[in-house]
């Protein structure tokens, strides 16, 4: 025994007396706590490091935890309060010979460098190597009690990141010394693993336990974060919240929780008109934060409440607010669309070219909000700044509906010239669009808008680019008339020829060609192929009443539309493409549930592309900008 340990004993002897007249029934403040604790044990000091249940640091039936890991740490004063408590326990225990080191003479100080790298393979490593050089030798209590505790906890921080939650609750039962204030990480997995298994119970005692016993502030803080985040009801949390303290400036430290609440409440009920809606001390509670310098984030949130329920005044006043204190994507964005709804329009324009320069967001916003005012004979004419801006940003993000503003702004003013550039850029961009994603229908409707323009040779490359892409008999019948137009004779026999046995149009091009009928007829044709490009049929049943709808709908007549698919439906099979220009003509009447369903409803495989995008839209449509 060396002289240190040897002082040391004798100091504790010598106060033992005194310590078992004055605490007859006093515990070890390092008991450790059952599982998940209670409040009635006392927490176990913040700075000391536990050692498993049945280690070798438990010598019969005391716990030497604390007095190893005080000896660890060299405090003297320490070691001595701990052997005069364990000697109170048990007058004839005798200290460990261990307690400094190791009998063996063996320096143990290389393991400990490797514990401290958290190194733990190499650490048996090392071990079986001691082991092996002096078979008398075995590693200290203190570091075998560390060394399981240390990779226990290596198991539950991994179990719990793999979200295997049953075996982050095996871990942690097999292991309560984990369970302390001095490991509050610990207490949050397994709180978390019970949540998520569905034990509530038992995880609420994981997070009581660490507001009962453990006095960190921002420990304290996200415990309650974590249990609203996972615990299932609200009463369950209620029971942690009413554990707060209150901090110096008379605040509840769970304060920011509750309204973390209150906004979950309102922004479910900005996204769905079914969700419950948030009763008055919610919606006060928010607006008195919205109210503070900090709470530009509130006032943005009560700005989209009010905008889903049309308050639009409201809701300009809250984004207002929300933006004295900085610029914000969404509120610049939540203004905008305020101003634009409640018919605000020249207000809109100057707010949207004001705020198009924070986010591509914004920006596209101005553009679209410019645009509409410039096609509308009945708005008031943009300044010369706005004008710059969105001129600007029209050509910044390469936008089409932007371009065709400017070629109707300019063709109203009779600007030619202008008109000329803005329709040049509106093709350009057009056509990388469709180049991108290598669209033949696309490609086809550009090369009818051009043929319509009077560019052939610009139209008989997009239907040779669609006719490439996905071969159709309107981009056949495309590929036809330009080369008769251009008088490509070569060309025009060869495609007469490759496609008159495959599309029925192009065989009566054929047989027209040369008569007193053959433009009036081409005409027709031309016109019957554009209006079934709106959606290609690709199941059997269509025929000539499908082709009359098709008519019906490209000229605008949705309701008309949907009563003849109506009634041909009563004696024909409706085919997919046809079902996908119901779908279509449903959404351009409003109802978007129905158009929704029809679409869901069409054939993976053949329309894939016309179903993703067809949802997409409705889905925004029925989505509050603030979510988009």
């Amino acid at each position: 025994m060396s002289l240190k340990h040897a002082l040391l004993v004798t100091c504790a002897v010598v106060a033992t007396t005194a310590v078992v007249r004055s605490q007859p029934n006093t515990p070890s403040p390092l008991a450790p706590a059952p599982l998940f604790g209670s409040a009635a044990v006392p927490a176990r000091p913040a700075d000391a490091a536990a050692v498993p249940v049945g280690s070798p640091a438990q010598d019969g039936k005391l716990d030497l935890s604390a007095l190893y890991y005080f000896a660890s740490q060299n405090d003297l004063g320490r070691v001595a309060a701990e052997i005069k408590l364990l000697r109170v326990k048990n007058p004839d225990w005798q200290p460990p010979d261990d307690l400094f080191g190791t009998a063996s003479g063996v320096d143990e100080q290389p393991l400990w460098d490797l514990f401290a790298k958290h190194d733990y393979v190499a650490l048996h490593a090392k071990m079986a190597e001691l082991k092996q050089g002096t078979p008398s030798w075995q590693p200290s209590s203190n570091l075998t009690g560390k060394l399981a505790l240390a990779e226990a906890n290596d198991a539950l921080v991994k179990t719990s990141d793999a979200k295997q939650w049953p075996a982050v609750i095996e871990v942690a039962t097999a292991n309560k010394m984990l369970l302390t204030c001095a490991n509050v990480d610990a207490l949050w997995r397994t709180g978390e693993a019970l949540a998520r298994t569905g034990d509530e119970p038992r995880a609420v005692e994981a997070y009581r336990y660490v507001l009962s016993s453990c006095d960190s502030p921002k420990e304290r803080l996200a415990t309650a974060q974590k249990a609203s985040v996972v615990l299932p009801t609200t009463s369950a949390l209620d029971s942690l919240l009413q554990m707060e303290r209150r901090l110096p400036d008379g605040r509840g430290e769970f304060e920011e929780i509750r309204l973390d609440r209150f906004r979950r409440n309102i922004g479910a009920a900005i996204e769905s008109a079914s969700a419950p809606t948030p009763v008055a001390a919610e919606l006060d509670a928010i607006t008195a934060s919205a109210k503070t310098p900090a709470g530009h984030a509130d006032a943005e949130l009560l700005g989209w409440y009010a905008y889903a329920h049309r308050d639009y005044p409201t809701a300009q006043r809250w984004f207002r607010t929300a933006l004295e204190t900085g610029t914000s994507q969404k509120a610049a964005e939540g203004l905008v669309l305020a101003l634009r709804d409640n018919n605000q329009n020249d207000e809109a324009r100057a707010a949207a070219v004001q705020f198009a320069g924070i986010d591509p967001i914004n920006r596209k916003l101005m553009v679209d909000v410019v645009a509409a005012g410039l096609t509308d004979p009945a708005a008031h004419a943009p300044t010369p700044e706005q004008m710059t801006a969105f001129t600007q940003a029209v050509q910044d993000v390469k936008s089409q509906d932007g371009a065709e503003a400017l070629r109707w702004y300019a063709d109203n003013r009779h600007d030619a010239a202008g008109a000329k550039v803005w329709s040049a850029k509106w093709l350009s961009w057009k056509g990388e669009e469709i180049e991108q994603v290598k669209s033949a229908e696309g490609a086809e409707a550009l090369g009818w808008q051009l043929y319509q323009n009077g560019d052939a040779t610009g139209a008989e490359a997009w239907f040779q680019k669609s006719a490439n892409w996905a071969p159709s008999e309107s981009a056949a019948v495309g590929l036809v008339v330009t080369a008769r137009r251009l008088r490509h004779e070569g060309d025009y026999a060869s495609r007469i020829a490759a496609y008159r046995t495959i599309y029925p149009r192009v065989a009566e091009l054929a047989k027209s060609m040369g008569t007193q009928t053959a433009p009036k007829r081409v005409a027709q044709i031309i016109k019957v192929v554009r209006a079934k490009s709106v959606t290609r049929p690709n199941s059997d049943g269509w025929d000539r009443s499908a082709d009359e709808i098709v008519k019906t709908f490209s000229a605008g007549s949705y309701d008309e539309a949907v009563a003849m698919m109506d009634k041909r439906r009563l004696n024909h099979k409706e085919p997919g493409g046809l079902s996908a220009v119901r779908g279509w003509a449903q959404y351009h009447q409003g109802d978007w549930a129905a158009a929704e369903k029809t679409f869901a409803g069409l054939d993976e495989k053949e329309f894939s592309d016309k179903k993703r995008e067809a949802l997409r839209l409705i889905q925004m449509g029925y989505t509050n900008p603030r979510y988009r």
